[in-house]
């Protein structure tokens, strides 16, 4: 069996699919695609879209991180299921990871660029836009939360939280959201939890690696992603 993850670290979707390949107990190799790579044909071949991740599964090509994470649940069947076992708990957890992919961490991710590689550009007023979107957001994902934990959606990890972890572990400091999940005790649980979950230790430490790669190749794109 081989298996090869095109990967940037901190790309929070090459996270996502790193956390669930640690939770499935899947050994694969990394190719680390740096920027501008992902224009080159050796990789344009592998997805048209030039974007990471892309896993490649015996000569099979499976591209954009939530269908990796479903595909590396149904052919990994000996650890627990990350989506569960009936209809009913599937659709909450695809339900809670899209509130993630597609609203949560989105604006989350937006904030980051602007405060970050973007040198904040908009401004104050572009900051605050973007910091009222994440406590709107913030507020919908408390509600969603199952009141129960200490997971996303009660007693069993799922892949809503790997969906999850990258931005709420990684991203929200980086953002300077703290204090706004603070003031929210579901999703302060939750990321706790998430925090001393060992398969979400790569979070931290593929930041770590991409600094180290950065300060090798220019010591201001290491102090942008710190």
């Amino acid at each position: 069996m081989s298996i090869i993850l095109y990967d940037l670290p901190p790309s929070a979707w090459c996270q996502k699919v790193r956390i669930a390949l640690a939770e499935k107990e899947v050994s694969y190799a990394r190719r680390i695609v740096r920027p501008g790579e992902h224009l080159e044909p050796w990789f344009v071949a592998l997805n048209p879209l030039h974007k990471v991740p892309v896993l490649v599964h015996d000569g099979l090509v499976v591209r954009e991180s939530t269908i990796i994470v479903e595909y590396l649940d149904e052919v990994f069947r000996a650890t627990p299921s990350l989506y569960g076992d009936d209809p009913r708990t599937r659709a909450r957890v695809r339900l809670m990871e899209d509130l993630a992919d597609e609203h949560v961490c989105a604006v989350v991710y937006e904030l980051f660029m602007e405060l970050g590689p973007r040198g904040n550009p908009g401004g104050a007023e572009a900051e605050l836009r973007l910091r009222d979107a994440v406590a709107r957001a913030f507020d919908v994902l408390e509600s969603a939360l199952d009141p129960g934990g200490p997971w996303a959606l009660g007693e069993a990890f799922s892949a809503a939280d790997v969906a999850l972890a990258p931005f709420l572990v990684g991203y929200a400091p980086r953002a300077r959201v703290e204090a706004a999940i603070d003031r929210r005790p579901r999703i302060a649980a939750l990321t706790a939890s998430l925090r001393a979950r060992p398969s979400v230790g790569i979070v931290e430490g593929a930041w770590a690696e991409w600094t180290a790669m950065s300060c090798a190749d220019d010591p201001a794109v290491a102090q942008a992603n710190a």
